[in-house]
């Protein structure tokens, strides 16, 4: 499965480790929370900065402090295509493409903007679905995820995806992106939760 390379941050580096631009992310979080992107060294300092005083407040509170990975920006300044794709029971759902309006999927594109596109079963380039579904479904049975999940992959723009994560407890409102896949296969969410307890009641009797 395709993956950019990865350095863990250390806050004592003046410079980037990698290209630029990357992005900057928590290890250990979610919703694209304390997500910084940097194109520049001026950004680089900025969200060096921006962390240092985010650990400082951290430590008064006696919260730990955050874990962050540093990775290329899949496209580099121009913009890749987003796609997800959810997994049920070890097999993929429809792809979905997502498209924010202002190219970030942050926290507002995700929770509280409404323009926001999401396209199943997007066009894409020859064999690159099948790549994506087979890259979702093998990972999913390496790592041992049960049940339900959703992998996420950026498309550069030589038609190349590359994993950004995988994703083992995928949000499932009736808005989400696995219940939205779901529908889109013919399993609305009612039977969706009732198969995920069909699932978990089998794997039990194991």
């Amino acid at each position: 499965v395709p993956t950019t390379p990865a350095h863990v941050l250390d806050l004592r580096d003046a410079s980037c480790p990698l290209p630029f631009p990357v992005i900057i992310k928590p290890v250990h979080e979610g919703s694209t929370i304390g997500l910084y992107v940097v194109n520049t060294q001026e950004d680089w300092a900025g969200a060096r900065r921006a962390i240092l005083d985010d650990d400082a407040a951290r430590q008064v509170s006696g919260s730990p402090a955050r874990s962050y990975m540093i990775e290329p920006k899949i496209g580099g300044t121009a913009r890749a295509r987003e796609l997800t794709v959810g997994i049920l029971d070890g097999h993929a759902l429809p792809i979905i493409e997502i498209i924010p309006a202002d190219g970030l999927y942050d926290y507002e594109a995700k929770y509280t903007r409404n323009d926001t596109q999401y396209l199943l079963d997007p066009p894409l380039p020859a064999g690159v679905a099948e790549q994506v579904k087979r890259y979702s479904e093998t990972l999913g049975k390496a790592i041992g995820v049960r049940h339900v999940a959703r992998a996420d992959f950026m498309l550069d723009q030589a038609g190349n995806p590359w994993l950004l994560e995988i994703n083992t407890i995928p949000g499932f409102t009736d808005h989400s992106l696995v219940p939205k896949a779901a529908a889109h296969a013919g399993i609305p969410m009612p039977e969706l939760c009732a198969r995920l307890v069909g699932m978990a009641r089998r794997d039990a009797a194991k």
